[in-house]
């Protein structure tokens, strides 16, 4: 277990088989009908622990990074993740961090990053707070933990690239084959 994967249906183990390798590739709808959407990735510095943890706490304690999550044909059980090689300090609004989700070169949606919690932070603070307020222990550094999906996942239907574009944060892209 590296970290965790917040979602719509709770926080689930992030595990490392589920972090995809650059080179990595998807395979097209024709077994298990992936889907993928963006998501805001961070990187934990420090521990962090709630109760009291602000999104202000979060972002003073990790690194962020763009990612994209790949889900099983549910669209909601996060399967693999892949992250930028590279994470800036969050020390800038990522509520208005705008994303592209491309398929094949072409924009399917758009989203910025107050489609998770207001704040991408925020969702991290809100489950810090709760593993707190139920006796679990802290997010220890080093963890990664993915924020939550910005758009409803897109199936993946055809050979190409599976892309989520960040204004700041960058690019990060898989191999449709």
């Amino acid at each position: 277990m590296i970290g965790w994967q917040l979602g719509v249906a709770g926080a689930g183990e992030l595990t490392d088989s589920m972090v995809l390798a650059a080179g990595a590739v998807l395979p097209a709808a024709d077994a298990g009908r992936p889907r993928v959407a963006p998501q805001v990735m961070f990187l934990l510095r420090e521990d962090i622990e709630g109760p009291g943890l602000t999104a202000a706490g979060v972002c003073a304690a990790t690194s962020v990074a763009a990612g994209l999550a790949v889900t099983a044909d549910d669209g909601v059980t996060v399967t693999g993740v892949r992250f930028a090689a590279h994470a800036l300090p969050c020390d800038f609004d990522l509520s208005l961090v705008g994303a592209l989700l491309e398929l094949g070169g072409d924009v399917v949606a758009t989203a910025a990053g107050a489609a998770i919690s207001g704040h991408p932070a925020e969702a991290v603070a809100r489950f810090a707070n709760e593993r707190a307020a139920a006796g679990a222990g802290p997010l220890r550094r080093g963890q990664i933990i993915g924020s939550g999906l910005l758009v409803e996942p897109i199936p993946v239907t055809a050979p190409g690239e599976a892309a989520a574009v960040f204004g700041r944060l960058g690019t990060v892209s898989l191999a449709v084959v």
